[in-house]
């Protein structure tokens, strides 16, 4: 199926769910969604506000509006946004991402690297996404460090380390459990 087509079926079922549930958040910003990935980013921005009029306390209206904001250059409303949604869910990576990208794109280079900093210490505490550092080094203009962090040579490990395997040991487990006594097509041994 053409990549248009997906979107217009999914852009069909979306109005849809909205005629069925005008008041719903989630449906309003998933419409939002599909408007921004369809980069019609003046009628994401409009279905984003609407939502926002709606309940101007869902962070999630409030982080999609900024990436939107972002996509048309309009950085300081952009940034007032960011700022919002991260007040709402107190410190969360994207936000933080967002805030910092938003600060490079405006020359303010200082409060970007403070964001960067940030999110270093956080990865301290809990994983943080070395794409979220990579972001902020791109609008930074320091390609270099950026692909660093994707590559991952900079990036800390996870405190976690079944973060990145877990999806891929849960379907082994299941592939493994009928036949735990042998070796299994994907790789464990019983």
């Amino acid at each position: 199926m053409a990549r248009s087509t997906v979107f217009h079926y999914k852009g069909r079922s979306i109005t849809h769910a909205q005629n069925l549930e005008p008041l719903s958040l989630p449906i309003k910003a998933g419409l939002g969604w599909h408007y921004y990935l369809t980069r019609r980013y003046d009628e994401a921005i409009n279905e984003y506000r609407q939502t926002l009029d709606m309940e101007q306390n869902f962070y999630l209206a409030r982080f999609l509006l900024a990436m939107a904001y972002v996509q048309v250059s309009m950085y300081d409303a952009a940034l007032v946004e960011y700022q919002r949604a991260n007040e709402l869910v107190g410190g969360s990576p994207p936000m933080l991402a967002g805030m910092g990208y938003v600060y490079a794109k405006l020359g303010q280079v200082e409060r970007a690297q403070q964001v960067l900093s940030e999110l270093h210490q956080l990865a301290q505490q809990r994983y943080v996404s070395p794409y979220y550092i990579a972001v902020i080094y791109t609008a930074l203009g320091d390609r270099a460090q950026a692909f660093a962090w994707l590559v991952g040579s900079n990036a800390p490990a996870p405190i976690n380390p079944k973060a990145w395997s877990g999806p891929r040991s849960i379907r082994c487990s299941i592939a493994c459990a009928p036949n735990r006594s042998s070796q299994t097509s994907c790789g464990a041994s019983g």
